[in-house]
């Protein structure tokens, strides 16, 4: 009877101690299996990406009359494809990525001759990201409202597989309460005064380029509106984007990618 006991004593504890071992070795395979994968995986570069940007639009786009100074255009500091200013192309760039500019904007453009001089140009890059601050000068010019809405919809539709991004009409009431000399001179670029400008045509075209752009998956708003003020407009004209506005609206963009 004490033999039986002592040989299952020795049974057990010899069954333990292969257990114990063979434990062991699995934590040291697994260990060294999962230290190899990570060193693999620190090895491996991080894929680095392509973006094709395009500019459309109007002087804001064109970083025009930023100043005193730099009062032509001035794409270089352009919200979207500057690269003196921290742009949303300077942007995209961070972390390594590879980014493609085209600046097609013009000076003066309307959603019309944006759709006749620009988007033939635009549609053979393919871009990633379309960006754009169009329709101010289709105010200045009293354009019919739904002639405006349906060139929004034509520029929409040419780029089904880009993420474009569309700024809307700037506060001007806002930008003509900087204290620059500028801002107590007409708008040449219209007869309408602020007001009325503001009343028949800002807010109602703002109104429209949201509702168009709701009717498009890909299309997104960003709200020039209500986020820049009297310090980003520039001194030369109390109209257009100072260095400061073109780099808060790069910002915008970005933040809405």
């Amino acid at each position: 009877m004490n033999k039986h006991w002592y040989f299952w004593l020795i049974f057990i504890i010899v069954i333990f101690l292969i257990a114990g071992i063979i434990f062991w070795q699995y934590n040291l395979i697994s260990k060294s299996i999962n230290e190899s994968s990570d060193l693999f995986k620190t090895e491996l570069p991080e894929k680095k990406k392509k973006f094709v940007v395009i500019a459309l639009g109007d002087s804001l786009t064109q970083a025009a009359r930023l100043s005193n100074e730099l009062y032509g255009d001035n794409p270089e500091y352009s919200y979207a494809t500057g690269e003196k200013i921290e742009s949303f192309a300077k942007r995209l760039e961070q972390n390594g990525n590879e980014v493609e500019v085209y600046n097609l904007s013009v000076s003066g453009a309307t959603t019309t001759s944006l759709i006749k001089d620009q988007l033939p140009r635009a549609e053979v890059y393919n871009p990633d990201y379309v960006l754009m601050t169009i329709g101010g000068n289709d105010a200045m010019k009293r354009a019919d409202i739904d002639t405006l809405k349906e060139n929004l919809r034509t520029i929409f539709s040419a780029f089904p597989e880009s993420q474009i991004l569309i700024g809307n009409i700037p506060n001007l009431r806002e930008f003509r309460e900087a204290p620059y000399p500028s801002c107590d001179t007409p708008l040449v670029e219209t007869e309408l005064d602020i007001d009325s400008l503001m009343e028949l045509y800002i807010f109602v075209f703002n109104q429209a380029i949201s509702s168009v752009a709701q009717e498009f998956d890909n299309v997104k708003v960003v709200d020039l509106f209500n986020n820049l003020d009297r310090t980003n407009v520039s001194e030369a004209d109390c109209l257009h984007f100072s260095i400061s506005g073109e780099e808060k609206a790069a910002e915008l963009f970005y933040a809405k990618k």
